[in-house]
């Protein structure tokens, strides 16, 4: 099991965050980071959330601890079917200490994170953004380039081995 057990989570990996200061930052540095020529790839809808106005940057430099847990370490060992799955997931995650991450931690770990595997996908635990047809999203890194979303968190099955990065109260 990756990231923590059901009731010791531990930090994962550690990040500092400020030192881009808006989304506009952040899409500069994933266009220019490898794989070159074009950098990392960025999905329609991760660069609406990088672009909206509720996607914000830490005003300084600061580390965040991240905590990489699946579904079953929270205890959820069937899927989550239909609606309220990512909210029990995130109440779960609080009663273990964790919190959702701020929004740049989806950018700022496709800058840092190179995955073991091709097919592997993180979810980052955070406040939904909403695109211009007001689809609520949120961050994913999907395989070794890509910054995605996944779209209506709270309406879409969770199944035990899906990952969530969240941050601590640290």
């Amino acid at each position: 099991m990756q990231g923590c057990a059901k009731a010791n989570p531990h930090v994962w990996m550690t990040l500092t965050a400020g030192s881009f200061k808006s989304g506009r930052e952040y899409l500069a540095a994933l266009r220019a980071a490898e794989p070159k020529p074009r950098g990392c790839l960025i999905s329609e809808t991760a660069l609406a959330l990088l672009l909206a106005p509720e996607f914000k940057a830490a005003a300084q430099l600061g580390a965040i601890e991240l905590f990489n847990v699946c579904c079953a370490d929270l205890g959820f060992e069937r899927p989550l079917f239909g609606g309220g799955g990512y909210a029990k997931l995130c109440g779960r995650a609080r009663k273990f200490g964790l919190q959702l991450c701020p929004p740049e931690v989806g950018p700022l770990l496709r800058l840092h994170y190179v995955p073991r595997a091709l097919d592997e996908t993180l979810n980052v635990a955070m406040q939904p953004i909403a695109d211009r047809h007001n689809h609520v999203h949120i961050f994913q890194i999907v395989g070794k380039s890509e910054l995605g979303a996944r779209r209506w968190p709270d309406n879409v099955s969770w199944y035990p081995a899906q990952r969530l990065i969240f941050t601590g109260t640290n």
